[in-house]
């Protein structure tokens, strides 16, 4: 039972803070915007951001905007006012950024211009724009991969082994390869190969019987 009476005392206290600023802002409200428009050049560039919003020109609007927070980071409306303009333009995720920024420079004017409603609104739309992304970058996958989903990219697979190699050719490499023994002997002419055939096979007395160095000396001069 305390803790509902706490809770109900904390309800009561905020309602009335509320009220009463409340009323105070119309009249608050006021010193804010001349507190951040002091400088000349910063309420130059904010009244001509306003001026472009008013004619739907964002890019115009933008322009001014960012000058005046790289001026005064602090200026609650520019922060506002470019929120919003990220919202036409679709950029939702910049504007929740903003709002955020905003409600962290001053809370007070954040409650009672009632911007939670924007803000929440920006976060919805961001949520939806990271869902259509994610969306859309599945659905370039499946493009992707949907030819080897229905079979068109699987013809490496039904390629099958040669019985034979007979009739195959293949690419010359720079691999020195073995002088076939036999090559020479298929070039003979067919009365010098039947002579050779003659000849017979070398005995082993024959081999032992042959002066080898004067053999490799005759071959050589």
């Amino acid at each position: 039972m305390g803790g509902l009476s706490l809770k109900k005392i904390c309800y009561w206290i905020n309602f009335v803070q509320f009220k009463i600023g409340e009323v105070l802002f119309p009249v608050l409200e006021p010193f804010f915007q001349w507190k951040e428009n002091f400088d000349s050049e910063i309420k130059n560039h904010f009244y001509q951001a306003l001026a472009a919003l008013e004619q739907n020109n964002i890019a115009v609007a933008l322009l001014n905007l960012n000058m005046v927070l790289s001026l005064r980071p602090d200026h609650f409306l520019a922060r506002i006012y470019r929120g919003r303009a990220f919202i036409q333009e679709g950029r939702c995720r910049l504007a929740s950024e903003d709002y955020i920024q905003a409600n962290q420079i001053n809370r007070y004017r954040f409650l009672h211009y009632d911007l939670y409603r924007e803000y929440l609104q920006s976060v919805n739309r961001s949520v939806d724009e990271m869902e259509s992304s994610m969306d859309e970058s599945f659905d370039s996958a499946f493009e992707i991969f949907r030819p080897y989903q229905e079979g068109e990219g699987q013809e490496i697979d039904k390629i099958e082994a040669p019985e034979s190699f007979e009739g195959l050719t293949f690419p010359n490499t720079d691999v020195l390869e073995e002088e076939d023994p036999f090559e020479k002997y298929e070039q003979i002419q067919p009365e010098e190969k039947a002579r050779f055939e003659d000849i017979g096979p070398i005995t082993r007395k024959e081999i032992e019987a042959t002066d080898w160095e004067e053999l490799t000396q005759r071959l050589r001069s």
